[in-house]
C-alpha cells in the first residue's frame, strides 16, 4: 500500500509508535480478510474496520480520517 505509506510520511507518522502499518499479501491472508468482510483487494483496515476495499484509498480522505482518529486518541489519553 504505497498510498498509505505516502500519507503516513506526509503526516510525519512514519515510525510513530501510535501508528502501526502492516501489509499482508492478499492470497496468504485471504481467510483473515474474508472474516473482516474484505472481499475485494486491496483491503485497507484501520482499527479493525474496513476503510476501503477494491480501490486505492483517496489520499485526502485517508489523511482526514487518520487525523480525526489521532485527535480522538489524544483527547481520550488526557
Amino acid at each position: 500500500m504505497r498510498q498509505v505509506k505516502v500519507v503516513l510520511r506526509e503526516m510525519g507518522l512514519e515510525g510513530d509508535k501510535r501508528v502501526k502499518l502492516t501489509v499482508k499479501p492478499w492470497w496468504e491472508f485471504l481467510g483473515e480478510a474474508l472474516t473482516q468482510g474484505g472481499w475485494h483487494a486491496p483491503v485497507l483496515v484501520i482499527n479493525r474496520k474496513i476503510f476501503t476495499q477494491g480501490v486505492v484509498p483517496e489520499r485526502a480522505k485517508l489523511k482526514s480520517y487518520l487525523e480525526k482518529l489521532l485527535q480522538a486518541s489524544a483527547r481520550n489519553a488526557s
